[in-house]
């Protein structure tokens, strides 16, 4: 490979950066869309295997982020999940205080 070639595939490099970085693109939009989704899909992950944990945050900054049809079905679709979750989760920890309750009004 030649000096030239080095740079002519750098500067694509870099103007498919710029073009990622400011959404100038229909393609460039999407990608930023499903690098948003692929955040909160991390996020839940992490909540689904320490469920003491909250990353509210994570979601709450993609609230207004899906534009794109099939990506935004897609973060619907896990907000309604992980709304599940955490009513499940809220739930047994009801169970749990009430049952301890119960247990230290018998001893």
């Amino acid at each position: 490979c030649s000096d030239l070639e080095h740079r002519e595939v750098g500067d694509e490099i870099r103007e498919l950066w710029l073009e990622y970085e400011q959404g100038t693109s229909i393609d460039a939009e999407v990608a930023r869309q499903l690098d948003k989704f692929e955040m909160i899909v991390q996020a839940n992950e992490y909540e689904v295997a320490h469920p003491e944990k909250r990353l509210d945050r994570f979601f709450e900054s993609t609230k207004h982020a899906f534009s794109h049809e099939e990506v935004l079905s897609w973060a619907e679709a896990l907000w309604a999940e992980r709304a599940v979750r955490l009513q499940q989760v809220a739930s047994a920890a009801v169970c749990a205080t009430a049952s301890t309750a119960v247990e230290g009004d018998s001893a």
